[in-house]
Parts: C-alpha cells; structure tokens; sequence
C-alpha cells in the first residue's frame, strides 16, 4: 500500500502525490509498467476514485484478477 491513512503513512502527501501521478499516466506504458514494478506494486486497484485522477496508459498491460461493482483488480507483471 502506497497511500493509507495520512497519520500512519510516512510521507502522506508525496505520496499520495506519487499515486496520483501513477494514476494519471499518459506516457509510455512500459515504462509505466516497470515504474510499478520499481515501487514494488504487485496490485493495482482500479474503481471510481481512481478514474477520477485519470486513465492510465498502463493499465491495458496489466492482468485483470478481480472485478465487482465497477471496481477492478489487476496484477502487475513485470514487462
């Protein structure tokens, strides 16, 4: 987990920064991809607040697991 609550997470606001930048991702999806894997990002979950900061360019290269009520789960692999 990136991002969690703002009192228990070691630096909230960059990273939630660095969530948001991930979300709105419009470079190359490889590239995206391996930012994951750097991160050490085995799930991404993709739902409403999530497509609100944008559709990232990545998330067509992941490996949909799980999807309910308009929320999404993928497994990041490494490119």
């Amino acid at each position: 987990v990136l991002v969690g609550h703002p009192f228990e997470t070691p630096q909230a606001t960059e990273q939630r920064r660095l969530v948001e930048d991930l979300y709105a991702w419009d470079g190359d999806p490889e590239t995206g991809v391996g930012q994951l894997v750097s991160l050490g990002i085995d799930y991404v979950l993709f739902g409403e607040p999530e497509s609100q900061l944008g559709d990232p360019a990545w998330l067509p290269l992941l490996t949909p697991t799980y999807a309910q009520a308009g929320t999404r789960l993928f497994r990041v692999a490494d490119p």
